[in-house]
Formats: C-alpha cells, sequence, structure tokens
C-alpha cells in the first residue's frame, strides 16, 4: 500500500508528465526528472519553470495547521515588590506585547498594578507555555536593567500562574485584565492569584507559590 509521499509522488508525476521524483529523507526536497531540487537545491527555481510547478502544486495542497489557543498568564516581581510605577508601566506593557509578537503570538490585552502583570495572547501551536513566560520574563526583565539603572535589582518571581482560556470567555477575561487598576484597589495580588488557582482546581496557599 502506497504512503501518503508516495502517493503524492505518483500523483504529482501524472501531473507533470514525469515518473522521475525523488523525495529526500526529510520528506521534503522534490527532484524531478531533468530538473534541479526546488528545496535547498544549487538552482533557483526559475518563474514559470517546471520546479515552481511542482512547488506551487504541492503547496495548495499541503495540509495546514490551524489552531486557536488562547492563555492568560500572570506573574509578579519577586518578593511581590512594588516596583511597577507609572513610569515603568507605559514602556513594560507594550515592551512585553512586542515579546508575544516575536513568539508569533497575538497579544490581547496586558496590565497589571505595582506588582504583577497579566498577559492574555492567542499562541502558536509550537509555542510551548513554559517557553512564552521564559521568554516574557527574561527578556523584559533584562531590558529593564538596560533602561532603568535605578532598577538594576528587579526580578521576577519564580514561576507564574498560566490558565487556557476558551473563545467564548475570551473577551471577559481581556475585560478582567483591563480593569486591574479599579480590581486591586479592593483585592490584593496575593488573594487574586491563590483564587484564580482554586478556581481552576489547584489548592495552593501562599507559602506554595511566592517566595
Amino acid at each position: 500500500m502506497l504512503g501518503g509521499w508516495q502517493r503524492f509522488v505518483r500523483t504529482a508525476a501524472m501531473q507533470f508528465g514525469t515518473a522521475r521524483f525523488w523525495i529526500s529523507p526529510g520528506g521534503r526536497a522534490i527532484v524531478a526528472s531533468g530538473f534541479s531540487r526546488w528545496s535547498g537545491g544549487s538552482e533557483p527555481c526559475r518563474p514559470g519553470g517546471a520546479n515552481e510547478r511542482v512547488r506551487n502544486w504541492y503547496l495548495a495542497r499541503m495540509p495546514a495547521t490551524w489552531t486557536h489557543n488562547y492563555y492568560h498568564m500572570l506573574f509578579g516581581t519577586k518578593y511581590r515588590q512594588p516596583l511597577i510605577d507609572e513610569q515603568l508601566e507605559l514602556r513594560l506593557h507594550p515592551f512585553l506585547a512586542g515579546i508575544a509578537k516575536d513568539l508569533g503570538c497575538t497579544p490581547y490585552a496586558v496590565n497589571g498594578y505595582v506588582e504583577h502583570v497579566h498577559v492574555v495572547v492567542r499562541y502558536p501551536s509550537d509555542l510551548s507555555h513554559a517557553d512564552l513566560a521564559r521568554h516574557l520574563k527574561s527578556r523584559s526583565s533584562g531590558w529593564i536593567h538596560e533602561t532603568f539603572p535605578a532598577l538594576q535589582h528587579f526580578a521576577w518571581q519564580v514561576g507564574y500562574g498560566g490558565f487556557t482560556v476558551s473563545k467564548s470567555v475570551l473577551p471577559r477575561v481581556v475585560r478582567y485584565v483591563e480593569n486591574q487598576k479599579e480590581h486591586h484597589q479592593r483585592v490584593s495580588y496575593t488573594d487574586e492569584f491563590l483564587k484564580m488557582l482554586r478556581k481552576h482546581g489547584t489548592d495552593a496557599t501562599e507559602e506554595d507559590v511566592f517566595e
């Protein structure tokens, strides 16, 4: 029985009138009889040439991955120190959104209070939650050290809170993050974090979560 790539080769051969195709071990480079590879070959793919026709024919039929993954992440400063003043916040939040975009995410909301931030994004399927957190925290803290000399001691807490979000409740989560200033007139970051953990089935204490 022919496998998927073998079926593709046979169909492509019939489509382009040649039976000589080569599939690399990686399953990507394709060579027709008398033609150079269009993937990684030494000759360019000439417009309108056979290589380009093979490539375009393949890409039009190549299965794509479509995902809608939404994530709500929050993390605070080390020891929950109130280091994020208005001056820092005005630049930090756009910087975090820029990191998210650089990772292929779509940021929906970035906000927080004096000792923590919330980030709501749609993220690609090949980006892990841990890598997202690592980039957001390490790159932003490095930028803070370079940009604000008085904050050389700035650091984020170890760990983070992260919660997947369904599309149906995404607008509600975004509104919640956008209203952080009003929310934290009544509720502390510690209570907020622990409440969110309990809401999602994690029964943790303050000693478990914070330094």
